[in-house]
């Protein structure tokens, strides 16, 4: 097996397990009857991706002071008060990284 590196849009993505190639049957774990495998891993994949990409945001500060945000914004006050402004109503959790303690009010 070797990994090729490529990137995909809008197209269908193959099942990536033995039980859809059941030329490949059957393989160690696997039901020699029936050619389950972990069918699912494309699914779980994307329902990961779903669960940490789609509803969430994520905020880091750099060494430098600057900010860095992926699904939301964020600006800081003269005060040094940080707003955060989610970019989508489906995002349920905001991931904070910051370099030095702040009093969260």
């Amino acid at each position: 097996m070797r990994c090729v590196e490529r990137i995909i849009g809008e197209q269908y993505v193959p099942m990536i397990s033995s039980f859809h190639y059941s030329e490949r049957e059957p393989v160690s774990g696997n039901s020699d009857t029936l050619g389950w495998t972990c069918c699912n891993d494309v699914h779980e994949i994307f329902s990961a991706m779903e669960e940490v990409t789609l509803t969430s945001a994520y905020m880091l500060e750099r060494e430098n002071g600057e900010i860095i945000t992926w699904n939301c914004r964020a600006t800081r006050d003269t005060g040094g008060s940080i707003t955060i402004l989610l970019n989508d109503d489906i995002i349920s959790s905001v991931n904070i990284n910051l370099k030095k303690k702040q009093l969260i009010p």
